[in-house]
């Protein structure tokens, strides 16, 4: 009996009972369509290519540390949800970033997070959030010009090279 690689991904998945959740790498960031098909390449992604490396922010800005003079967090995912990071408007929110009352609900615990340095605060955003995954922004000192003001916020404020 002949079976295409897709049908063999399906049944063995089906099978199995293996189904990610499509929310799992945010808010449907990873495919704008939910379809058969769809669902089908990001479960066979998921479970057919287990081979996964989790890193936090820091471990995964050291890669870049011979060769840039910055690292920053620049978007996160995390099952249900993405945002931006701007470290200089954390209480805001705004424009699809990462606001403080996303991460607490409780205004004390908000309070104490306005009052950590914006490292610390990343660190927090990994144990409140557990991202399933994140983008970095990495470069030098002769290209900041070039880029937004919230990403040379973030260079200023959150650094992980520095």
């Amino acid at each position: 009996m002949d079976h295409s690689a897709e049908d063999i991904s399906k049944t063995v998945l089906a099978d199995l009972g293996l189904a990610l959740s499509a929310e799992q790498y945010g808010t449907r960031t990873s495919f704008a369509e939910v379809s058969a098909q769809t669902q089908l390449a990001a479960d066979a992604d998921a479970y057919l290519h287990p081979i996964v490396n989790a890193y936090l922010f820091q471990e995964a800005a050291d890669f870049f540390r011979d060769g840039t003079e910055w690292t920053v967090v620049h978007g996160i995912n995390w099952d249900g949800g993405s945002s931006l990071i701007d470290s200089d408007h954390w209480a805001e929110g705004e424009f699809g970033t990462l606001a403080s009352s996303d991460l607490f609900k409780s205004a004390r615990l908000r309070e104490v997070f306005a009052g950590m340095n914006p490292r610390a605060r990343l660190d927090c955003v990994e144990l409140r959030l557990r991202p399933t995954g994140f983008t970095l922004l990495s470069g030098n000192e002769a290209g900041l010009d070039r880029c937004t003001e919230r990403t040379r916020a973030n260079v200023r404020n959150a650094n992980l090279l520095a």
